[in-house]
């Protein structure tokens, strides 16, 4: 594994990464955010629910948001989440140029 591919392992770990549930309703409540997740069309959208979910402090809505905006390339949902979290926002922009790079290479 090269030096990048360990950081961006690490970015994502810190900005992705879940505690697993350990009930039933933890299980649901992340099954919920994912699907609701998949079913966003279009960047403006999830920036709208990152910035409700951050206010609210809905981690498990974040997490799975998040996912889908690295996925997806929605930008503004990294920014929305960035300037809500400025203790996070260089670790999302440094995990939103290394999985640019990724989908670059394809």
């Amino acid at each position: 594994m090269t030096t990048a591919e360990t950081r961006r392992e690490a970015l994502a770990a810190q900005l992705l990464n879940q505690p697993r549930p350990n009930n039933i309703l933890g299980v649901l409540e992340q099954r919920d955010a994912i699907d609701r997740v998949a079913q966003v069309q279009d960047d403006d959208t999830a920036a709208r629910l990152i910035a409700l979910a951050l206010s609210v402090d809905d981690e498990v809505m974040v997490r799975a948001l998040l996912h889908g905006a690295y996925r997806y390339r929605w930008r503004h949902t990294i920014d929305t989440f960035a300037e809500s979290k400025p203790e996070q926002a260089t670790a999302a922009t440094e995990l939103w140029t290394q999985t640019e790079k990724e989908h670059h290479g394809r």
